[in-house]
This record gives structure tokens, C-alpha cells and sequence, in this order.
């Protein structure tokens, strides 16, 4: 920031200015996962004016106090600013010591501070703390447990009043307190984000409940540390095909990984019209890929309409849909399927695929820009599946650029090459296409058929080709 120069004008800058330009200069502290850090103090060193300035706006500023297992707390409060508190143990590899926990009891004491507690620790020890979170924390805006296993004795004290919560991430689902059920907890009303690390045996129903009783939530991510074979909550046939009331919720985000089972059970207890992210990686592949419940969880939020997408095939499948271009990395939409289909045939896979799509109908539709890609070890032949790719690609019936990684270059320039008996077929595939782009070598002369039949039907296309190395190409 250069904060050194120019110390000569200081007085000249208005205090609320200043504010403004120390406020846009700060370290990200508002992220309940940023690491904490004093990134005030040199900042409070400058001068006397600086110093004033910045602790007459702590909370705009957010200026905090960090108490760490190494933290002499007894003298941080006794000779320290009156600021905000955060009561951080997010390394296990800290040796438990008595004295360690008297200072984050002595910590929790300012309940009128705490306005963030992590605490990482053995089962033991975090029981021991458990006591001092008893009663109000009414600055408390984030609450992070993790046990180092699952004890069931760790809970939560159904006593805790922290009407300001909005983050809280548990590491198992057993820490939160039994008075849940049936009964709402006074810090849940506030609730804008809930990350549940490990369900442990919580049935879909009840984790519906746990929802009712958060209605500003804005972010969900849930799911299983293992992947289980058995899970608690599966619906039967009777259930699945039951007609219920949903909850109706404000979640804009939701994040699960598990079971397909556990998933749609949940989903059918559930709607989320503002919802505008979604990432789902399952662990197994459903009997069913039309995945009714899921399917009327995206068709039922307005806003999971996405101009980019990416089908790929490597380490599983997945479908990733974004308002940018993707090559690699996460969308808004990502839908996984991480189980190992190395040893299955090509055919089965993209049958599955087709069918998954058909199942997220209508967001193919505003899909513009389609990416595919099989990344998947040594490059085979695969046997072209024409009708399938034809059924794909009639839900893509808005795409505008068609990219085509390596391998199925030759797969798609055989599918899309028009044949005696489906040339008028082929021809009304993506009506709106303008553009594919080829990546790898040696397939200059690929999509020349498609190519010169889209000319003669009077809707021509540019056939170009990408650069080798394709992450520098979007």
C-alpha cells in the first residue's frame, strides 16, 4: 500500500475517506475461510491519526483479535483493544495441554466478543469445551466444529444463544444438539450458510427438518466422508413415487457427495426456485438415470440457465454447465459420477450420459458453447454411436460453438457425417451452430462432411482448429 510515504499529508485526508480507503484495502477477513491474521497492525504503526481512525470503525473494518493455542490470552485482554475476538485451534498437530484449554475457556468467557470460533481438536477435548458454549455469543457469526473421529457425546449445547450465526460448519451431523428435532434452536433462524461435512446416519427426513427450521439459508453443502453402500434414508418405491408437500427453500447454493439414493430422497423433500449453483458427485452409478427428483429440483429453480457446457469423460463422467467458458475447473452446475468406468464399454457410458441429460431438460437448451472431451488414459478406438450422439446433441438445439477434444474428433466427425437415410436428420442437428473447433493433431480434414452438407442446406459452419496445448485456449 506504500503506507510509509508521504506521511507529511496525512492530515489533509479526511477520517472518512480514510475509512473508505483502509475498508478497500483490507485483507479478505469476512470469509469464514480465511485464516485469520493481524492484517491491521502494521497498518495501526503508521501513525497516531491512523491508529485512531481504524479503532473508531472496527466492525466496518473488521479488526479482531486472534486467540490461538499460542496465544497468551490473560494478556491480549488485559493489554489489548477492546475488538472482536476469534477463537481459532484449526491444527490438530498442537499438543493438548490443560493450559491450552484454560486460555480458550478464558477466551469464550467474552461471550459479548467471540465473533468466530474454529476449533479443531480429539473428541476429549472438544468435549471439555463444550461446556463454555453454553448460554449467549450475541456477536457470534461463525462456528466451526471438527472431532478428530465421530463421538456421538460431542454435541452442541441445545442452550446456545447466538442470534447472529451465520456460518456453521460441523464436521458430523451427531454435534448438532437433539433439540432439533421438533424443536427450533434460537441460532438457526439466522443462518445463511450450513456446511455438514458427514450425515453419520441421518435420515433424509430428518435432515429436512434440520432445513425448516433455517429459513434465511442461502447455502447448503452436505455429504459423506466414505462412500457407504447402505444408507440410511434410501427411499423404497412406495416412498419415491409418493406425492408430499416440499419444503420450499432460499437456498441459492447447494453442494452434496454421496449416494444417488440418499440424494434423491432428500431432493424429494425439497424445492429451490432461487437456486443458482449445484454441485452433485455421486459415488455410484443410479439404476435409474433419469433421476426424477433431481430433475425436479433444476427444473424448478428459474435461475440454472447456463450459456457454457462440458460432457467429459475422465476419472468417471461428468456434465459441467457455466456462465464463462470451461476447459477445466468448476461451473455453477456440476453433476459428477466418480465411480470407475474403466473396465465398461464406451457404448453403455454415453447411453448413460444421454440419459442423464434428458433428465436436466431444459437446461441444455440455453446451452451456446458445448465442449466434449474424453481424457481418459491411452486413446482408443470407440465404436460410433450415431444415434446417441444425435439424441445428445438435439438437446444442445441452441449451441452456436461445438468443441471437440482429441479423441472424439474422428468419433463425432463419423456420427455427424450425413448418411443416405439420415441426411435431412443430420442436417437439423444444432440448427444454430456456427462454428467447431477441432483440437489435436492429424485431424485437419475432420468435420468436412458435415461441413460441406451444412453449405448445401444453406446454413454453413467455420471448421477450425484449436491449439495443441487447450488450456490456453479459453
Amino acid at each position: 500500500m506504500g503506507v510509509q510515504h508521504n506521511l507529511k499529508n496525512v492530515d489533509n485526508v479526511n477520517d472518512d475517506i480514510l475509512t473508505e480507503i483502509f475498508d478497500a484495502c483490507r485483507a479478505d477477513c469476512i470469509s469464514p475461510n480465511t485464516f485469520p491474521n493481524y492484517w491491521w497492525y502494521q497498518l495501526a504503526h503508521v501513525c497516531q491519526k491512523w491508529r485512531r481512525v481504524a479503532f473508531s470503525s472496527p466492525i466496518r473494518l473488521g479488526l479482531t483479535l486472534i486467540c490461538t493455542p499460542c496465544t497468551p490470552v490473560a494478556d491480549l485482554l488485559a493489554h489489548g483493544p477492546p475488538l472482536p475476538l476469534i477463537v481459532y485451534w484449526g491444527n490438530i498437530v498442537y499438543r493438548e495441554t490443560e493450559d491450552r484449554f484454560d486460555n480458550f475457556r478464558l477466551a469464550l468467557q467474552q461471550r459479548d466478543r467471540v465473533c468466530r470460533i474454529k476449533l479443531q481438536l480429539p473428541d476429549r477435548a472438544l468435549r471439555s469445551l463444550m461446556p463454555s458454549l453454553d448460554g449467549s455469543f450475541p456477536v457470534l457469526e461463525t462456528l466451526e466444529l471438527c472431532p478428530s473421529s465421530y463421538d456421538s457425546r460431542v454435541q452442541l449445547p441445545v442452550t446456545l444463544q447466538a442470534p447472529n450465526l451465520r456460518h456453521l460448519h460441523l464436521s458430523v451431523s451427531t454435534i448438532m444438539p437433539r433439540a432439533m428435532y421438533g424443536e427450533q434452536p434460537t441460532f438457526s433462524a439466522s443462518l445463511s450458510a450450513f456446511y455438514l461435512g458427514e450425515i453419520e446416519n441421518l435420515h433424509y427426513e430428518e435432515l429436512a427438518e434440520y432445513i425448516s427450521f433455517m429459513p434465511n439459508l442461502k447455502r447448503l453443502k452436505i455429504g459423506f466422508c466414505f462412500p457407504v453402500e447402505q444408507i440410511m434414508g434410501s427411499p423404497s418405491k412406495e416412498e419415491a413415487s409418493e406425492s408430499r408437500l416440499k419444503l420450499v427453500t432460499n437456498l441459492e447454493e447447494l453442494q452434496y457427495e454421496g449416494n444417488n439414493g440418499y440424494f434423491e430422497a432428500f431432493a424429494a423433500q425439497i424445492s429451490a426456485p432461487r437456486l443458482n449453483k449445484l454441485s452433485i458427485a455421486y459415488w455410484d452409478k443410479p439404476r435409474n438415470a433419469t433421476l426424477p427428483h433431481l430433475s425436479q429440483l433444476v427444473s424448478g429453480a428459474a435461475d440454472l440457465s447456463f450459456y457454457h457446457a462440458r460432457v467429459r469423460f475422465k476419472d468417471g463422467i461428468s456434465i459441467v454447465m457455466d456462465h464463462n467458458e470451461l476447459w477445466t475447473g468448476r461451473g455453477a452446475f456440476e453433476l459428477q459420477f466418480r465411480v470407475d468406468h474403466q473396465t465398461e464399454e464406451f457404448n453403455p457410458q454415453l447411453e448413460f450420459v444421454g440419459q442423464v441429460l434428458h433428465a436436466l431438460v431444459p437446461m441444455p437448451s440455453t446451452v451456446q458453447s458445448l465442449l466434449v472431451e474424453y481424457a481418459r488414459g491411452p486413446h482408443r478406438k470407440l465404436k460410433t454411436l450415431r444415434t446417441t450422439w444425435h439424441d445428445i446433441f438435439r438437446l444442445f438445439d441452441n449451441v452456436k460453438t461445438l468443441r471437440v477434444a482429441y479423441l472424439f474428433v474422428e468419433e463425432l466427425d463419423s456420427a455427424l457425417t450425413p448418411q443416405p437415410d439420415d441426411q435431412l436428420s443430420v442436417n437439423t442437428l444444432m440448427p444454430r451452430l456456427q462454428e467447431i473447433v477441432r483440437y489435436g493433431s492429424g485431424y485437419e480434414n475432420k468435420f468436412s462432411s458435415f461441413a460441406e452438407a451444412r453449405q448445401l442446406a444453406g446454413q454453413p459452419i467455420n471448421i477450425v482448429s484449436g491449439p495443441e496445448n487447450c488450456l490456453t485456449s479459453v
